[in-house]
């Protein structure tokens, strides 16, 4: 037997070393009727590990190893000579276009009352994937980790500094939710039904990270003493969120492979093989998904 086998029963996961909680995530499930506000049929999943953002951003920020981190942005270019024109080199996201026009416009809005800090983008870079833990059986993890753009990628991309964060893992619909289903409607549960509440599922975990707290962050910013002394005023922005097809659809709360299967612009699907041409760039860019108050209420 292992040592977690061997372990006392703790109870629930609340407040253990590095802020790590457990929380139930509810969902709604539809049932093909009509219901009022109060009796929509809910579904509990149990088991949600997570940390909070803010605490995380707040402790990588304190930490020492944040003292190579860029608190501001900036464009980078290189020469093959003196006498040759500069060419712009796109290698980190503290240099790229994205960060310089948060750090812009962070700078142009109005300061909190009474505060003379300096201002910080704390870039936010995420990264989920569901990854299945052996050949043979059904075990699973279904992880969310978090990076810093204000550290170069040379740093985050070696194990040994810890740059990558841990934030949640997120729960997979239980083998009783089967059962739930087929008791509220009579049937066993469609592939939409499936496809629906494995979407409900992704955006209750991320509703319950995007919690209060981090919200006011993101509009007022959280003080942070830095290694170096000085306190600074830092505000999350998410600027990338890495992960494959089928979570991208989740996400984006399109269908998988539809019509219009990209989770970022309308190209038709018939036009996919079209990808790399120039014809393709200019659809792209005039064709891009735009998020709208109609479209939400859609959703």
């Amino acid at each position: 037997m292992g040592f977690q086998s061997n372990r006392p029963n703790e109870g629930p996961l609340t407040s253990p070393k590095d802020g790590w909680q457990e929380s139930n995530v509810t969902i709604q499930v539809p049932d093909g009727k009509k219901h009022d506000n109060n009796d929509i049929p809910t579904f509990v999943i149990p088991g949600l590990h997570h940390r909070s953002l803010t605490a995380v951003i707040r402790s990588v920020f304190e930490d020492p190893t944040s003292q190579c981190f860029h608190y501001t942005p900036f464009k980078s270019f290189w020469k093959s000579s003196k006498t040759s024109p500069a060419q712009r080199v796109y290698d980190e996201l503290y240099s790229s276009n994205a960060m310089i026009e948060a750090h812009a416009n962070l700078q142009q809005s109005p300061p909190e009352p009474g505060c003379g800090l300096e201002r910080v983008v704390a870039s936010l870079m995420f990264w989920s994937d569901s990854t299945h833990l052996a050949n043979f059986g059904t075990a699973s993890l279904w992880p969310l980790y978090l990076f810093f753009g204000n550290q170069s990628k040379s740093l985050r991309g070696k194990p040994r500094t810890a740059s990558c964060h841990h934030i949640a893992y997120i729960p997979k619909l239980p083998a009783d939710f089967h059962d739930y289903v087929s008791v509220i409607t009579g049937e066993a549960p469609t592939v939409d039904i499936l496809t629906h509440c494995r979407r409900e599922v992704m955006h209750a975990v991320w509703a319950l990270l995007l919690d209060e707290e981090f919200m006011l962050a993101y509009e007022h910013g959280i003080v942070i003493e830095c290694p170096d002394g000085l306190l600074r005023r830092f505000y999350p922005r998410i600027f990338t969120y890495s992960a494959d097809y089928p979570e991208k659809v989740l996400l984006a709360t399109i269908r998988n492979l539809g019509s219009y299967p990209c989770p970022r612009c309308l190209i038709p699907k018939e036009k996919i093989p079209e990808v790399g041409t120039k014809i393709n760039d200019r659809q792209r860019e005039t064709n891009q998904r735009v998020d709208t108050a109609a479209i939400g209420l859609c959703v």
